[in-house]
């Protein structure tokens, strides 16, 4: 069975003599209980508090930390597991350390008559419940009580053989089950949202908003505004303006293109994903950017539709562009595609990158990676470190991650547990990701402009260069709200009132980005 590939991160026997309060049985003797812990959580976030549930008589244990403490199988483990029979089951609910839910109801069967118990957490599971009788793994999947011990039997090999075996799953408002190689797994249901919202990664019905945004094209400077209307300035040679036209502009110019929600530009060329799921492309042509089945020296002066449906993020480089569907699968199209027997190649038309965990966002051209929605990282192409072209998404070893930027270059994740790790070809970087020293704030987003690294969280922007030796962290003045970017090595944000700001080490320059009425 293909799918998550689930960390073990602990095997512990504990020998617990249960209080006579909770079950009669412990005056007889010491019972040894098992505990399993199964989950893509371990090592990489911290809990706040545990709290157990015994269904047989609805008696709670909780237990909660001072400090925010790293979730293992021994943490699990010094809850009082009562080993009755008519305890065969018991609730699991974990905490953040800020006291949101990371994990809820989740079912530790005692799965075999040595009284093991397995817990099995995973970060897809939080918009499936599965039937009676089985447990959510990694992907979103249910599979039976028993085919959780480390004892499992080959009857465990397969959850389905097609759609119909995963109907008794219950899932999220817009998902729906489907049997992918064997085992069931969530996928976004067609028309499930409205034309106002889309399917977000929790499979929840979520409002259209526009991110506004900052891009970086040959001469020029284009920003997507939070009404979802993007404006250019500088050399539109290449058509990335998007306005109908070829002409040039020292003054900000409206594109045809509005009502977007994300925008993602190369330097010649620009693709955004509309309010409704749909997306267009404009700009220069000759590798086949624009994805509807032509290449060639063609600049497309006005949006030009894609054949896909249901986007709701997009990013574009230097000859590909590349779209993540919610339900996350991952197309790309235009030059440096694919890897078959070893050579790049490329392809007019939207195609769909095999091999890949569900995604939630992706970085790169000739050195691809993707995030997916359980925070595995996988890479192809040129992978740093592999001297060949690797052909097959393969998995870096990371814990889970919530974020992943970068291109070509050096790349950098931030884990599940606020670290940061970055690794890439660089005289201060190498193939195996690194961890820095933590930034003073906690992080929403971030970039890497020029060397350095820059952070934004908690109404502030702060940067330090990207090296593994001890580096401060300098806060950047500049307004921590709005589009976040990088233009020509400098830092910049995009201002509330349609100014972009950006700093060049020593002052601050702005200038208007919203054409004058």
């Amino acid at each position: 069975m293909t799918g998550h590939r689930l960390i073990r991160r602990a095997l512990e026997k504990l020998g617990l003599c249960v209080a006579a309060a909770l079950v009669a049985a412990c005056g007889r003797g010491e019972v040894e209980v098992s505990i399993v812990l199964v989950s893509d959580y371990v090592g990489g976030v911290d809990v706040g508090c545990i709290q157990t549930t015994f269904p047989s008589d609805d008696s709670v244990v909780e237990r909660c930390f001072d400090e925010p403490t790293a979730l293992t199988s021994e943490l699990v483990g010094r809850h009082q597991l009562r080993p009755s029979t008519d305890a065969r089951k018991l609730e699991l609910a974990l905490t953040t350390p800020r006291g949101e839910p990371l994990h809820d109801q989740t079912w530790v069967t005692i799965v075999d008559r040595r009284m093991t118990v397995v817990v099995s957490l995973s970060s897809a599971c939080r918009s499936v419940q599965c039937p009676e009788g089985s447990v959510c793994q990694g992907q979103g999947r249910c599979v039976p009580d028993r085919c959780v011990s480390p004892t499992a039997g080959p009857e465990c090999g397969e959850a389905c053989a097609s759609a119909s075996d995963c109907a008794a799953i219950e899932v999220a408002d817009c998902a729906e089950m489907a049997c992918v190689e064997g085992s069931c797994v969530p996928r976004v249901r067609e028309g499930a949202c409205d034309e106002r919202s889309y399917c977000d990664y929790d499979f929840g019905c979520a409002p259209w908003r526009a991110t506004p945004s900052i891009h970086e094209g040959v001469g020029s400077t284009c920003v997507l505004h939070g009404d979802g209307r993007f404006a250019c300035v500088g050399n539109n040679s290449t058509a990335i303006f998007g306005d109908g036209s070829r002409t040039s502009s020292d003054e900000p110019v409206w594109s045809l293109a509005d009502d977007m929600v994300s925008v993602g530009c190369g330097p010649r060329h620009c693709c955004g994903v509309h309010v409704g799921g749909r997306a267009s492309c404009w700009g220069t042509n000759y590798l086949g950017q624009m994805g509807n089945g032509r290449a060639g020296a063609v600049y497309y002066t006005s949006p030009q539709r894609l054949p896909l449906r249901d986007l709701v993020e997009v990013a574009a480089g230097e000859s590909y562009s590349s779209y993540a569907l919610v339900g996350s699968t991952l197309y790309r199209w235009g030059g440096a595609v694919l890897v078959e027997d070893g050579e790049q190649t490329k392809s007019n038309d939207p195609v769909r990158v095999e091999g890949l965990p569900p995604v939630r966002s992706f970085s790169g051209t000739h050195s691809p990676c993707a995030l997916t929605i359980d925070g595995e990282v996988w890479c192809w192409g040129r992978v740093v470190g592999e001297s060949e072209l690797v052909e097959t998404p393969r998995r870096i070893g990371l814990d889970p991650a919530r974020w992943l930027i970068g291109g070509d270059g050096p790349r950098c994740a931030a884990l599940e547990s606020e670290a940061i790790v970055c690794w890439g070809a660089t005289a201060d970087l190498d193939a195996t990701p690194r961890p820095l020293e933590a930034p003073p704030t906690r992080v929403d987003d971030a970039l890497l402009c020029g060397s350095d690294l820059c952070v934004r969280g908690d109404g502030a922007i702060h940067c330090r260069a990207l090296q593994l030796a001890p580096t401060p962290w300098r806060e950047i003045p500049l307004p921590a709200e709005g589009g976040f970017g990088c233009l020509a090595g400098r830092v910049c944000a995009l201002e509330t009132s349609g100014e972009l700001a950006c700093w060049d080490g020593d002052a601050v320059s702005r200038r208007a980005m919203r054409p004058s009425p």
